[in-house]
């Protein structure tokens, strides 16, 4: 089987093992205040870290990016290199999967 036919046979969302958050008023506002404190350069860490990326995906359109590299500033698109077929292509890599993400950065 070639790469693009493995590739349409998987099922992310099956595969993303992030429960389902159950998003209140309180849950909501919280999350926005985190978001809201971040951009000003703090953060309180008021709420798990997974679930405040999944209301990044949900609720402020984000993708996310997981990577060792703290020093990140720009995104650019870079080759991957693997030896994929499409593995060749300069990309940004990212998911709305925030534990894939965090398999990434780990």
């Amino acid at each position: 089987m070639d790469y693009k036919s493995f590739l349409q046979t998987l099922d992310y969302d099956r595969l993303d093992p992030a429960p389902e958050v159950a998003w209140t008023d309180e849950l909501l506002q919280t999350c926005a205040k985190r978001w809201e404190l971040l951009r000003d350069g703090k953060d309180d860490l008021s709420c798990e870290n997974w679930v405040f990326l999944q209301y990044l995906v949900e609720h402020e359109n984000m993708l996310l990016h997981g990577s060792q590299n703290p020093g990140i500033i720009k995104f650019e698109p870079r080759v991957a290199g693997n030896k994929f077929s499409d593995g060749q292509k300069a990309l940004v890599y990212a998911s709305s999967s925030c534990m894939l993400s965090y398999w990434y950065a780990i």
